[in-house]
C-alpha cells in the first residue's frame, strides 16, 4: 500500500443539499465528495456545517483518497482557539461574536450576544437571584415603571394585576 492513512487538507467544495459532503484539497489532488464527520447518535445531534477553506483532518482507509472521511477542523494559524480556552472552559464562539461559555470550576454559564435570546418552554423556573440591569416587559408593558393606584404606602399590598 502506498500513501498516507491520515492527511491534513483544505475544504474546497461543500454540498449541504442532501447531506454534509465536502471535497478536500490534499496536496496536489482534490478528493471526490467525502462525508463530513458529525457529532451525533440517535439521542443527540449537533449541526456544525463545514465551510470553504476550513482545514480538516481526512481519514483514508486503505490510503485511498476517494474513500475517506473528512474528520473535522483543527486549530491553526487561521483558526485560533477562542479567548479564554483552558482546561475547565467549554466554549462555543460564533462568527458574529456570540459566545457561550461554561466554566466547570465555577459552574458559571455565560451567554453573550448582540441579538435576542428567544426561549420557548412550558415553564421557566429560576431557583436563585434574578438580577436585571435593564427593563423587564410583559404583555401589559414594563414591569419597572408600572404603578398601582388606590393602595396605601408602607406595608400595604396591592391587588391582583389587571
Amino acid at each position: 500500500m502506498k500513501g498516507n492513512f491520515v492527511e491534513i487538507g483544505t475544504v474546497v467544495g461543500v454540498d449541504l443539499s442532501h447531506r454534509a459532503l465536502v471535497r478536500v484539497q490534499l496536496g496536489d489532488r482534490v478528493t471526490n465528495w467525502l462525508p463530513y464527520r458529525s457529532i451525533a447518535n440517535k439521542f443527540i445531534k449537533v449541526w456544525m456545517p463545514p465551510r470553504m477553506d476550513e482545514q480538516v483532518v481526512v481519514l483514508l482507509p486503505f490510503a485511498e483518497a476517494n474513500g475517506g472521511i473528512a474528520y473535522g477542523s483543527i486549530f491553526n494559524k487561521g483558526c485560533k482557539e477562542p479567548e479564554g480556552a483552558n482546561d475547565h472552559n467549554f466554549i462555543v464562539e460564533f462568527e458574529d461574536g456570540t459566545r457561550i461559555v461554561y466554566d466547570t470550576k465555577t459552574h458559571d454559564l455565560s451567554i453573550s450576544t448582540s441579538g435576542a435570546i428567544n426561549l420557548t418552554a412550558s415553564d421557566v423556573n429560576i431557583d436563585g437571584n434574578l438580577n436585571v440591569s435593564r427593563t423587564i416587559t410583559d404583555e401589559l408593558g414594563s414591569l419597572s415603571t408600572h404603578v398601582h393606584t388606590g393602595v396605601a404606602s408602607g406595608n400595604a399590598q396591592s391587588g391582583v394585576r389587571p
